[in-house]
């Protein structure tokens, strides 16, 4: 509502506008705080066995989750028996000390796959499950052999298995079921095995599936975590996680044991080459040498010849060295032309062949490592990456960069080949001058006996060659040892009970303290007087307990003086006692009994003050002045007959308005016949008359009006009034209810108001988390009233139901 009229500032204005801006101080109570969260106990131990109750549910229908690690140490350049020093073996596996790359080719697809072969994990067992099924590796109940693989990659489906007889089983795919005999061929759902029988007769039902390496590698991969122990360390950690703890640890020392062995295969793959190059060489050799030599044996035979002269002899001596050093020369020209063709490739590791090793020289050599070590990480970051993410691209860019090196150093390799070629046939010109002087006969003999003996030494530096590769890879040591093996890890850690509960307390205890306070937030109502007190400076004429028993609509019980012991008479007799205290210099007083709305009530609080002063032999008069829809007439029994509404109308005198009630001090006034403009009757000058009139013949003239809140009918009465009440029912009022007063004695510059919290009762989770200062607002006029909790013993208090107390309600 809106008041628009102002009447002009007076003293008693002054007062009422300081009252009105200088509101109680509120600070916040702990005792209060903890007191709203007692009171909904309730509500947190429902919360706390609720999410208890959710979080054991959440254990027995969760899979438990189990981890083991190993711990692996990268050796890099780790050699192995090599004959010739000069000759050591490069390490062409991985860059040193980069255990990044490391960690790619354990992840890679080869590894995971062949160690997945190596476990021999082609089926899964489970058993069966109202909840959840269970893996039950490395349990064999029966044997699935698969017939054909090829058609399985990808595929995940469970076969449900049923033993029936000592012949036959029952098997069930997607809700598809035929009974099969042990032993048979299955073909089902593209699937082809035979079930064998186990050791063991095979008792309830079982679930099984048939799995690829690329499958199982699929599922595994995502679960293995492997990191080093420091940033500097050579020592590698790698853990995997899974339902089966035994699985899980057979699968990782698997994949050790195959990174290990494909380390050891990336080591012995330049030997390897070195070999197949060699053999490829003998066997364009072992036929000239055969040939050499049947020349040779021909000639001498046709020609009586033995042997050559003594300084023949020493000529073929240098020819032969001088031939052999050639054709080493050549050999080395073929292996760098390969050498630069493996490198233009630039997809696939390169190897340093027969005739490079030792040649190269150390810039050659740790290109190739480099070279070789990122088109490992490369092939690694493929399974993650496509080729035209950006981290293949920028490792291309460092293959681009080390490859042009590589080129540029194998060019100058070749000049300086090319240069010993030429010094060796510029020997070889002058050294076939000097057999022109020999006899011809000789000569022939002499060019013979030379091509042989070059022939030999080469086949013999080639057997040396290959004997020494096949030495070295059989004697290559891994880059990596085991340095502790994964055992089964039979405690899980996810999910761990403790922490399960432990949270759900906390959630349990954060939702029960949430739910109060959302009940609160969403509470509109009024229903602690500190609320009030903290929003108005009005001060609390009292607070009048809720009715011990049902109020009819009448509100009958009143008058009767029902339970005059009770707590809630007690409450109605203290506030008749602070009435006492107002407006003390006036003999006969004006009550106005108002509120913000209808159903607050404000004839229930007129009537009990009417009775209780009239119970001390005061004489009151209590009118009924709700025009619009008063029905404190049925309180008394009687019939609204003529009124105030008549008597401002001039249609009755004072005398026939009046109607005596059951108490010799108390008298009746209703509000008459339903006028058409009760608002300007209220506002007549006849209504001022007559509150003059009575409060002459009366001690206490109680005005029962209509809601100041809707409508303006009590304005006029509010001003004449010698004491405003605004009514708040507890429960019922609205927040707002609590600053009307304050706004309604601003704007009429009133200094009489006063509260009477009507109907109230204990709700302490409702309470105010605040207590209320008066010392700094300058405003005496508080008055005492008790909650009279602690005065059974002089009360009739009401025995609650033991439920009723504990839930206050």
């Amino acid at each position: 509502m809106s008041i628009t009229t102002s009447p002009k500032t007076t003293g008693k204005d002054s007062v009422a506008f300081e009252n009105a801006t200088h509101m109680p101080e509120k600070k916040i109570s702990y005792a209060k705080v903890a007191r709203v969260f007692l009171a909904g106990w309730y509500w947190i131990i429902g919360s706390l066995v609720l999410a208890v109750g959710v979080a054991y549910f959440y254990l027995r229908t969760a899979p438990r989750i189990y981890s083991t690690s190993s711990v692996i140490r990268i050796e890099s350049d780790k050699p192995g028996f090599n004959l010739d020093p000069n000759n050591a073996p490069v390490s062409l596996f991985r860059p040193k000390n980069d255990l990044e790359s490391e960690t790619f080719v354990i992840r890679s697809r080869a590894v995971m796959e062949n160690a997945i072969k190596r476990l021999n994990y082609q089926v899964s067992y489970f058993i069966k499950g109202r909840v959840r099924n269970s893996d039950i590796y490395p349990e064999v109940p029966f044997s699935v052999v698969p017939q054909d693989t090829t058609s399985m990659e990808g595929s995940s489906d469970l076969f449900e298995f049923e033993h029936k007889t000592q012949t036959t089983y029952l098997l069930s795919l997607n809700n598809k079921s035929a009974s099969f005999k042990y032993g048979e061929l299955v073909e089902l759902g593209g699937y082809k095995f035979k079930i064998l029988q186990g050791v063991e007769p095979v008792q309830g039902t079982y679930l099984f599936r048939i799995n690829t390496p690329a499958s199982v590698a699929r599922s595994v991969m995502p679960y293995l975590t492997i990191q080093p122990y420091s940033k500097n360390a050579d020592i590698i950690s790698l853990s995997l996680s899974g339902l089966n703890p035994q699985f899980a640890s057979d699968m990782l020392n698997a994949i050790m044991e195959e990174y290990i062995n494909h380390s050891r295969k990336s080591k012995q793959q330049a030997a390897t080459q070195t070999i197949e190059f060699i053999n490829e060489q003998l066997a364009l050799l072992s036929g000239q040498v055969e040939k050499s030599e049947s020349a040779l044996e021909s000639y001498k035979r046709g020609n009586n010849i033995v042997d050559l002269s003594t300084s023949t002899g020493t000529l073929v001596s240098r020819l032969s060295e001088l031939e052999s050093r050639k054709n080493e020369i050549q050999i080395q020209s073929l292996a760098i032309d390969q050498l630069e063709s493996e490198i233009k490739q630039n997809r696939q590791r390169v190897t340093l062949n027969l005739g490079l090793e030792g040649e190269t020289g150390p810039l050659l050599t740790g290109l190739v490592s480099q070279f070789n070590g990122l088109i490992t990480e490369r092939n690694a970051l493929l399974n993650q990456y496509n080729e035209n993410s950006n981290q293949i691209k920028q490792i291309d860019n460092q293959i681009a960069a080390i490859q042009q090196a590589a080129v540029n150093s194998i060019r100058l390799l070749r000049e300086r080949s090319n240069k010993t070629l030429g010094y060796v046939n510029q020997q070889l010109a002058e050294l076939n001058q000097e057999l022109k002087e020999i006899p011809r006969a000789e000569r022939q003999l002499f060019s013979l006996t030379a091509n042989n003996e070059v022939n030999q030494k080469v086949l013999t530096f080639l057997n040396e060659k290959k004997l020494a590769a096949q030495i070295n890879r059989a004697s290559t040591v891994a880059d990596a040892s085991i340095i502790e093996t994964a055992k089964a890890n039979l405690a899980p850690i996810s999910p761990k009970s403790a922490d399960i509960y432990r949270n759900s307390l906390v959630f349990g205890l954060a939702l029960g303290i949430g739910i109060i306070l959302l009940l609160r937030m969403i509470n509109p109502y009024i229903n602690d007087r500190a609320f009030v007190e903290a929003h108005t400076n009005v001060p609390i004429l009292g607070v009048i307990r809720k009715f011990p028993d049902t109020i009819d609509e009448n509100n009958s019980q009143v008058l009767n003086n029902v339970l005059p012991k009770s707590v809630f008479a007690e409450s109605v007799r203290s506030v008749r006692t602070n009435l006492s205290f107002l407006a003390a210099e006036k003999g006969n007083k004006v009550i106005c009994v108002t509120s913000e709305l209808a159903g607050e009530g404000k004839s229930f609080t007129s009537l009990n003050l009417a009775s209780t002063l009239a119970l001390i032999e005061k004489r009151v008069v209590l009118i009924a002045a709700d025009l619009r829809r008063s029905k404190l007439h049925k309180a008394f029994n009687v019939e609204k007959g003529l009124g105030l509404a008549d008597f401002l109308a001039r249609k009755t005198d004072l005398e026939h308005i009046i109607t005596k009630t059951s108490l010799p001090e108390l008298d009746f006034i209703s509000s008459g016949t339903f006028p058409p403009n009760p608002s300007e009757l209220l506002h007549s000058d006849r209504m001022q008359d007559l509150i003059k009139r009575l409060s002459e013949t009366y001690d206490y003239v109680i005005v029962d009006t209509a809601p100041v809140g809707i409508i303006s009918d009590a304005i006029p009465i509010i001003t004449a009034a010698d004491i405003n009440i605004f009514v708040v029912r507890a429960g019922v009022s609205k927040t707002t209810a609590a600053t009307l007063p304050t706004r309604i004695s601003y704007e009429l510059g009133l200094n009489n108001a006063v509260i009477i919290l009507n109907e109230f009762e204990e709700k302490p989770m409702y309470a105010s988390f605040y207590s209320t200062d008066f010392g700094e607002t300058g405003y005496y006029g508080y008055y005492y009233y008790s909650d009279y909790s602690a005065y059974s013993s002089y009360l009739d208090v009401e025995k609650k139901p033991w439920w009723k107390r504990i839930f206050k309600v």
